[in-house]
């Protein structure tokens, strides 16, 4: 929903989510080999569904993401409109408003036994966009972040800038039963630096348990499954293999899920 605003309110259920992702396991600020320390992202969300003609999708997302002495907060509000073409198909456009803080903690240690530099901050207000056709068993979509392509200036001091993305995704639903199906997932993420295609099975049995395989070609095998815990809570559980040479420091990325759908 952050890299696509049109997927706001594209879901069947209201849902509110909390997200934790622990990436690179194995790295830490200690290591003699690697200064540094391991991503480590914390979200929460709120995805709403709405049937007027001035709104169709209304979301709110709060990130918090560190990297060593790099951390980052965000703070995104997201809106979609659908628009019905014929029966069974739509097109969703959407957008999102984003704020960004970002600082450098420079009490922070690596392996020095004292802090190397100040603590410096700086902030971004940003803009997202994003389409969503949709099918009877189809969907397409794509988005873009980081549009005003701003310069952040951490009092004064230092700059740096955020990258313009973009994310698309090819996907097909298939049904078996009632509640159950699977679906096929092209994803393809760009920005001027590199591209990383990664593509996805995933499956759903019953509307209660929920397993996907994936991969990124020369990068990792992406593995998740969650079942649900009551009538409307979800825990989802995934876990990343690095396939890279980064392997032999990294015993992998995991990531839990709780959702609420109402």
């Amino acid at each position: 929903m952050l890299a696509n605003p049109a997927l706001c309110g594209s879901s069947e259920n209201n849902r509110i989510w909390i997200d934790h992702r622990n990436q690179w396991l194995g790295f830490n600020k200690d290591s003699n080999e690697f200064i540094g320390q391991a991503p480590i992202t914390n979200a929460i969300a709120i995805d709403l569904s709405f049937e007027n003609k001035f709104i169709n999708g209304f979301g709110a997302y709060y990130l918090n993401d560190k990297l060593g002495y790099n951390q980052i907060n965000a703070l995104s509000l997201l809106y979609s409109k659908r628009f019905d073409i014929k029966e069974d198909v739509s097109l969703r456009l959407g957008f999102s408003a984003d704020y960004y803080h970002l600082s450098i903690n420079g009490k922070w240690l690596m392996i020095q036994p004292e802090p190397l530099f100040e603590t410096y901050c700086g902030d971004n207000f940003d803009l997202g966009l994003g389409f969503l056709f949709q099918f009877k068993n189809w969907e397409i979509g794509s988005g873009l972040q980081h549009i005003i392509h701003e310069d952040v200036v951490y009092d004064t001091i230092y700059r740096t800038q955020f990258a313009t993305t973009s994310t698309s995704f090819l996907s097909y639903k298939h049904e078996f039963g009632k509640y159950s199906y699977f679906s096929p997932i092209l994803l393809v993420k760009m920005d001027k630096a590199k591209v990383m295609t990664e593509i996805d099975l995933k499956f759903s049995f019953e509307d209660r348990f929920f397993f996907s395989l994936g991969l990124r070609p020369m990068s990792a095998i992406l593995i998740s499954s969650g079942f649900r815990l009551f009538i409307s809570i979800d825990l989802l559980l995934a876990y990343e293999l690095n396939i890279t040479a980064m392997h032999n420091y990294s015993n992998g990325t995991y990531g839990v899920l709780l959702r609420y759908n109402f």
